[in-house]
């Protein structure tokens, strides 16, 4: 019964590694998706910028119109930050200039993809040994909470 329940535990702890090599296999696809939105809200936020200039709403509202070039700054900084990264640095990138409204956008509308470059490759086999990781540390402290309490 002791080998039975020994593979069923690898089994898990292989099908949980599977899985976060799958997840992070895809990140550089998110992140390129994610960056396409941050173009296309650029984009509108500097329309937006050169509408009030137009409109003299500068000297209307200027707390207004200094949110919108806050904005333009902004998402051009995550923009530049990201497009910078090379691949190993583009996780730190994406956290510190992160858009949360562009995030869950992108993930609303994220399409996977076959990852078949190197850097994708190399975050999925970093997920899997993080999964197999993570599992076991997970077990450990399970076990030890159910010793514990027993």
């Amino acid at each position: 019964m002791k080998w039975f329940f020994a593979k069923i535990d690898s089994l898990i702890g292989t099908i949980f590694a599977a899985a976060m090599g799958l997840l992070t296999s895809q990140f550089l696809a998110f992140v390129q998706q994610y960056r396409q939105l941050l173009n296309g809200r650029l984009a509108e936020a500097q329309r937006n910028v050169r509408v009030a200039r137009e409109a003299e709403g500068v000297a209307a509202a200027p707390e207004y119109f200094q949110d919108l070039t806050d904005r333009v700054t902004e998402l051009a900084d995550a923009l530049n930050a990201l497009s910078a990264a090379n691949p190993s640095a583009v996780p730190i990138a994406f956290i510190f200039t992160i858009d949360l409204d562009s995030v869950f956008a992108a993930l609303k509308e994220f399409e996977p993809s076959i990852p078949i470059d190197t850097a994708s490759l190399v975050y999925g086999i970093s997920g899997m040994v993080i999964g197999w990781a993570l599992y076991g540390a997970i077990k450990r402290l399970g076990g030890r909470l159910i010793r514990g309490k027993a």
